[in-house]
């Protein structure tokens, strides 16, 4: 809906005929369903014509625009003051198709109708993250009790049935206040149309909440979010399973977005989808592929998402990830997270990656200010817990390090790397056996691997253990030898050590490999014993940190 005073929408073309719904959808702004519903309801003026074989409908600009303008004015109510973003809240569309099979689907739809909601008037409207919504999935919870727990004025909800080649999707916006149901509504379109659906959606919210939407952003997302279903399903199912963040569930999601490419090279959301996946598979915290074989695939993925996409938020971020993770690249970071979070102040993941790379220069205060806005918006979000409780680890704060980290591993104890953060705090904290149960819950979740000997090898240093340390250098050094350790490992531990020459040696080789732990070199804790030395200042000037 246009804000009261604006001129009405094509305007300037007063008096054409429009002779097509598509057309008259085109004229104000608005997707086909929104203008059929507005003329079912609401009185739009559109013309029909009865031929003997079949019937076709008209309008007239001069029409359209007047009853616009009338309905500008009748239907403006004062939804909040100007300038306050009103908060909303998705939650998990129920899956009627009778298989939980089609779980990735319903999950799917909600993921997609969050991001186009938070996309559309991003200064006006803030959409809670997925992550937060999704815990409410099949809840007996009262609508009040939800909006308090968010913090939302109102909650969308709704149900899927799909049923071959086509959908049937109902949706209901609820004022959380009260209970009171703003709207419901059913949608049935074909399986090809779902975007359509998703866009009368966004506009039934946008037009209950008083909210003019941005229409060269609306349509241009919509456009770019158009696929075919069989790629659909495949990048659906691909952000199913690497929402669950497992070296397993992210393996599945690679070669789901590779389908999706294939079946369909021009879909953006594909692209980053893909450079998500090889950011996380060449994270030093997962340690699948190396960075520099993660960030050669990734980087290009991102970059062709942002040719088909210029405004998507997501591929900003991502871009700005693989920026300070890889490059050392700080200050391109900070320009593709803020062109990201200008677009989408309501993507949580990016503001959360977004705080770490302000962690990582140091810049505590402004990383604390960013994550707190990612809590914001994603409250009940263990990704974000283990963010805050990380960005305090790194700022020496190890009481509310470890505050955070607890809540992280109750509300998702199957997130391995909270673990192994709790663990270092406890470590650095003096709490021997507390360190070393953290150090064995996360073996039991991802295995012995790599990761877990490097950080229990350097506890075992700090705590006086020099020959049980040694015993996790060699097995390092062994594994090191058929590529299944880096160097950054060694280092830390030989730092840990006291081998202070040792660890700038492997340090060197980390530089070379470039190791993304080495973006960590101004702040991880682990680092410490290699401060004083004279070539460590000369190592952070090389990775852009000095």
């Amino acid at each position: 809906m246009r804000e009261q005073g604006s001129p009405p929408p094509g305007a300037a073309q007063a008096g054409r005929h429009l002779d097509s719904w598509g057309e008259i959808a085109a004229h104000l702004h608005r997707s086909v369903s929104t203008v059929q519903r507005w003329e079912k309801h609401e009185g739009l003026p559109v013309h029909r014509i009865a031929h003997a074989r079949l019937g076709s409908v008209y309008a007239t600009t001069t029409e359209l625009d007047a009853w616009y303008e009338t309905r500008s004015h009748a239907a403006a109510p004062a939804i909040v003051p100007v300038g306050d973003r009103i908060r909303l809240a998705v939650l998990p569309f129920q899956n009627l198709s009778g298989s939980p099979d089609q779980d990735f689907f319903s999950d799917g739809l909600t993921e997609e109708l969050i991001t186009h909601l938070a996309r559309l008037r991003p200064d006006r409207l803030a959409v809670v993250a997925r992550t937060s919504a999704m815990q409410y999935r099949h809840t007996a919870k009262d609508v009040r009790s939800i909006g308090a727990e968010l913090g939302v004025a109102y909650v969308l909800d709704g149900s899927v049935r799909r049923a071959g080649a086509r959908l049937r999707v109902t949706a209901q916006l609820v004022q959380t206040s009260d209970g009171t149901h703003i709207w419901a509504d059913t949608y049935e379109q074909d399986l090809t149309d779902v975007i359509e659906i998703q866009t009368a959606i966004a506009e039934r919210v946008g037009d209950s909440l008083s909210l003019e939407l941005l229409s060269d952003r609306h349509v241009a997302h919509a456009k770019a979010r158009q696929t075919t279903p069989e790629a659909r399903d495949e990048y659906l199912k691909g952000r199913y399973v690497w929402n669950q963040r497992t070296p397993d569930a992210l393996r599945q999601a690679l070669a789901h977005f590779q389908r999706t490419i294939e079946l369909d090279p021009g879909f953006a959301p594909g692209y980053v989808g893909l450079a998500d996946t090889y950011a996380l598979l060449g994270f030093w915290g997962y340690g699948i592929l190396a960075p520099a074989e993660a960030s050669r695939i990734a980087r290009p993925a991102a970059e062709r998402a942002l040719r088909l996409d210029p405004g998507f938020a997501e591929a900003y971020a991502t871009r700005g990830f693989l920026d300070y993770e890889f490059d050392w690249a700080w200050t391109a970071a900070e320009r593709s997270f803020r062109r990201a979070l200008e677009l989408n102040p309501s993507y949580a993941t990016g503001r959360q990656w977004y705080a770490v790379c302000l962690a990582l220069q140091g810049r505590s205060a402004d990383a604390l200010a960013e994550i707190a806005q990612a809590r914001e918006i994603d409250v009940l979000s263990s990704v974000v817990d283990y963010a805050v409780a990380w960005i305090h680890y790194l700022g020496r704060d190890y009481a509310r390090a470890l505050q955070h980290g607890v809540r992280a591993r109750q509300d998702n104890p199957g997130f391995a790397v909270t673990h192994i953060l709790l663990a270092a705090v406890h470590s650095f904290m003096g709490h021997a056996g507390e360190a070393l149960r953290e150090y064995g819950a996360y073996d039991r979740l991802r295995g012995v691997s790599a990761v877990g000997i490097t950080f229990r090898a350097c506890h075992h240093a700090r705590a006086g253990e020099t020959r049980r340390a040694k015993q996790g250098l060699a097995e390092l050094q062994k594994r090191a030898r058929s590529a299944g350790a880096s160097p950054w490992q060694l280092a830390v531990v030989h730092a840990s050590l006291g081998d202070i020459d040792g660890a700038f040696a492997e340090l060197e080789r980390a530089f070379e490999e470039r190791s993304d732990f080495l973006a960590y070199l101004k702040v991880e804790p682990h680092w410490d014993p290699l401060r004083s030395d004279p070539r460590f200042a000369g190592m952070l000037r090389r990775v852009g940190l000095s």
